[in-house]
């Protein structure tokens, strides 16, 4: 992995703006929980691929390896953050399985976005040479 400290702070901004326009558009969770939950994989597909791209463009070589490797860090990431919020107690408590059925399931997304831009990053790197 070239900057896995990288990985990791792209994970926590992911997350952090996937939480924050989450929070702003709240109120549609209440008023039409479909549409919400419609709009957050839009929102975080949006903000991996950003992420994704700023990422690879630091790397020369390993572009699918890379990808892979980003999108698990990122996806831990974005768990281990959840289950301090989601999973201690709190007024937020879910349990494990409600958890992945209401949020956690949606991160496996990343892996395939990253992955995605890993194998067109090491296309277009082929073409070059």
């Amino acid at each position: 992995m070239k900057s896995l400290k990288k990985a990791v702070l792209y994970g926590f901004l992911i997350w952090l703006i996937v939480f924050a326009v989450s929070f702003l558009i709240f109120p549609i969770h209440e008023s039409n929980r479909t549409f919400f939950e419609s709009i957050m994989p839009v929102i975080l597909s949006i903000v991996v691929s950003f992420f994704a791209l700023k990422y690879l463009s630091i790397i020369e070589s390993n572009f699918i390896k890379e990808g892979l490797y980003f999108g698990i860090i990122v996806t831990v990431v974005n768990w281990l953050i959840d289950a301090l919020i989601m999973l201690s107690p709190s007024p937020r408590q879910m349990t494990l399985s409600d958890y992945f059925q209401d949020i956690g399931f949606t991160y496996f997304m990343i892996l395939p976005i990253t992955l995605g831009f890993g194998f067109i990053a090491n296309h277009f790197s082929q073409k070059r040479n």
